[in-house]
């Protein structure tokens, strides 16, 4: 029973992870790299460590791998885009982006770092979703 609930899950998932991974690589690391650094304060960082990089990326993919297996589970089983994104959404809506206002009310973010890493993941959201749910039609097929 185990495996026909995870087997079905494990392409979708992993490929989700490794979509949004890629893309948060490319938000924050190559296209807004200077942007996200300004606005979080962090101009005069030293460059970490090899190994430092190393774990903090290893543990992003990871917490990747948890989004996206419960996106799959929350808002992909009915197999509908729509609805996936709905679910999603509302699911984002009451966890993520209330979670990413305390950074503003209370961690002392700036509105404009608050809205930046906002507009990251609801894009990052979208393309989890669509990803997963394509993922899921040609395993289906």
């Amino acid at each position: 029973m185990f495996a026909q609930i995870i087997m079905p899950m494990l392409t979708p998932v992993l490929t989700g992870a490794v979509v949004t991974f890629a893309f948060g690589y490319l938000w924050y690391g190559v296209v807004f790299a200077k942007q996200w650094m300004s606005l979080s304060g962090r101009m005069d960082m030293s460059t970490p460590t090899r190994g430092a990089m190393v774990k903090s990326m290893l543990i992003k993919f990871l917490m990747n791998i948890l989004i996206a297996a419960g996106v799959f589970l929350v808002s992909l089983i009915p197999q509908s885009l729509k609805y996936s994104f709905i679910v999603t959404s509302f699911a984002y809506i009451g966890f993520v982006f209330t979670h990413q206002i305390d950074g503003y009310l209370w961690g002392g973010h700036s509105f404009k770092l608050v809205m930046f890493d906002t507009a990251y993941q609801v894009l990052s959201f979208a393309l989890l979703v669509t990803t997963m749910f394509y993922m899921m039609q040609r395993v289906a097929l």
